[in-house]
């Protein structure tokens, strides 16, 4: 085994403990931060550096994803792997919607199309405010498992978060900090029937 495979098994190692690794919900948002934006950089490597073409509206299937896999989860209750792969699939078939228009594009004519795309879906995600809840964006997102002293959304019921869990939420988290409740939002329950037991 050559030493640049060695270096890259051992990073991948400590890539995978760091959310272990990290006791602060502060870095750990971070870490995440830096996870995707690393996979955009890595589809923008597979576009531009293995075609060679430029495509400026990774951003927008990016947010395409991220929103539909939010809303299937908060609003509707899926699971949030299953949410993930319909996202991808949402992306992908308005990619391949997007380059039934485009396929004979070539440099900056792609370019330009692309960017369109791109801005054009930053403004209906803006401005679909009932469905994206517009620039406040959807908070109180569930992760899909459970890091010590974090709920997970398998430890969530509608309406609340169960004793348990709510009990080690910190009062010092970004929800707490603009007074924001971080429940879980269910649109299915009348309010009457979300009153606590």
């Amino acid at each position: 085994m050559s030493a640049r495979r060695i270096y890259f098994v051992v990073s991948i190692l400590v890539l995978a403990a760091l959310p272990w690794l990290i006791a602060t919900p502060y870095w750990r948002g971070i870490l995440v931060l830096c996870a995707m934006n690393v996979l955009l950089a890595l589809s923008l490597n597979l576009v531009i550096g293995y075609t060679g073409q430029l495509n400026l509206g990774q951003s927008a299937f990016f947010g395409i994803g991220a929103y539909v896999s939010t809303i299937l989860v908060k609003s509707y209750g899926w699971n949030f792997w299953l949410a993930a792969v319909a996202a991808v699939g949402a992306a992908g078939l308005l990619g391949l919607a997007l380059a039934a228009f485009a396929v004979r594009l070539r440099g900056h004519y792609l370019a330009i199309a692309s960017l369109g795309f791109a801005v054009i879906t930053y403004q209906v995600l803006v401005n679909w405010e009932n469905v994206t809840q517009g620039v406040r964006g959807i908070y109180g997102i569930m992760p899909p498992f459970s890091h010590p002293g974090r709920p997970s959304a398998s430890t969530a019921r509608c309406g609340r978060l169960l004793p348990s869990a709510s009990a080690r939420r910190s009062p010092a988290s970004p929800a707490a900090s603009i007074r924001a409740s971080s429940v879980r939002w269910c649109p299915t329950r009348s309010t009457s029937s979300s009153r606590s037991p």
